[in-house]
């Protein structure tokens, strides 16, 4: 049982991971206090927007797979891990922020490399895909990917995005 106050007609919470969104809220904001979002969590749901809140570390595996009306997701720096087609099949969504917190995506992960500037010489650390699993994939609909340039080795993590402009910050 969660130690802090949600709506019980809107979510189904064991201790801090959000097991089911049972709501019918077209706008959700997800409790504080929660830190992972269980696989499934959101399936099918007929969400418009999800507010993730601050202190979410992991987003399960398929957490959001066929929200087909959500065109809004804000994931909040802290989270660490997303797992495998965390939001497949998401067709309104349009654009998202990977943060920088992010080391994880699907079921491997991302490990520091050292390599040198080809102009400069000087060293730089980055991330470097492992393996993983496609976060993104059936968004035909998403414009715009913004992810942080220490995981653009990652970029295949996202899956195939035909029509989206890959931003790195």
């Amino acid at each position: 049982m969660a130690t802090f106050n949600y709506d019980k007609n809107e979510f189904e919470i064991e201790d801090t991971t959000l097991v089911k969104y049972i709501g019918n809220s077209k706008d959700v904001v997800i409790p504080k206090g929660v830190t992972t979002i269980g696989d499934r969590a959101f399936d099918n749901c007929q969400v418009v927007s999800v507010v993730i809140p601050e202190g979410v570390t992991y987003i399960g595996k398929f957490a959001f797979i066929f929200c087909q009306q959500m065109t809004s997701v804000v994931i909040p720096e802290g989270v660490t891990h997303i797992d495998t087609e965390a939001f497949a099949y998401c067709r309104s969504l349009t654009e998202i922020t990977i943060p920088r917190s992010v080391t994880k995506f699907g079921s491997f992960k991302y490990e520091p490399e050292v390599f040198y500037d080809p102009e400069t010489g000087v060293p730089h650390q980055r991330q470097v895909q492992v393996e993983c699993h496609q976060i993104f994939v059936g968004n035909n609909s998403l414009k715009i990917v913004r992810i942080p340039k220490e995981l653009k080795g990652g970029l295949g993590a996202i899956g195939w995005l035909a029509n989206a402009d890959v931003v790195y910050y």
